[in-house]
């Protein structure tokens, strides 16, 4: 069935593009190890993320062979050339009527409208676990997610504004800022303070 036919419009919000940023340039030899070794052999080869186990798991890959780490880093710029493409075709070839964005405030209101009270009041109230740091903190990760699908060929009416982005590309991080809902955006408006 197609969509715009039937007058149906579908937004797919996506909390956190898995892998489809992740830069080989910036991965340790053996993090990209871990990452086709796992492809490759299996979840044995997992380090859970720490330092001595990615080294004892690059012990292990260069002892099935001469060549078992060249094929696992192949494997793992393989699996991150596969990421890119599959979103920047999901983000940027997407039928009429299909939208793919990163989430906004309104869709964690809605999540978080459908907990319990005491949840509700933390959200509201930016009391623990929805610390002001801890939320600021995410709505830069929608903003970062939203400047990402837009580098896919998102919507450019949906695009960050050129100071947000320089930032971000010139320190891969947001200084301080104020977080207020956008008026005229579908995303939350960023002021740098």
């Amino acid at each position: 069935m197609q969509l715009a036919p039937q007058q149906i419009e579908l937004d797919l919000v996506i909390a956190y593009p898995y892998r489809s940023h992740w830069s080989v340039e910036r991965m340790k030899r053996e993090e990209q190890i871990e990452l086709g070794a796992r492809a490759l052999w299996g979840p044995r080869f997992h380090s859970k993320g720490h330092r001595a186990d990615r080294v004892a798991v690059t012990e292990a890959v260069e002892g099935i062979s001469d060549d078992a780490a060249d094929r696992a880093i192949e494997m793992a710029h393989t699996l991150l050339a596969s990421a890119r493409e599959g979103s920047r075709l999901l983000v940027g070839g997407s039928a009429e009527g299909f939208r793919v964005r990163a989430m906004r405030h309104s869709d964690w209101e809605f999540l978080v409208s459908l907990c319990d009270k005491d949840v509700r009041a933390a959200f509201s109230a930016a009391a623990p676990p929805f610390t002001g740091e801890r939320l600021r903190s995410r709505w830069a990760t929608d903003a970062w997610i939203t400047s990402l699908f837009d580098e896919y060929g998102l919507l450019d009416e949906w695009a960050l504004p050129e100071n947000l982005i320089d930032e971000w590309e010139s320190t891969g991080r947001f200084k301080a800022m104020e977080i207020a809902p956008a008026t005229t955006s579908p995303f939350l408006l960023l002021r740098f303070v």
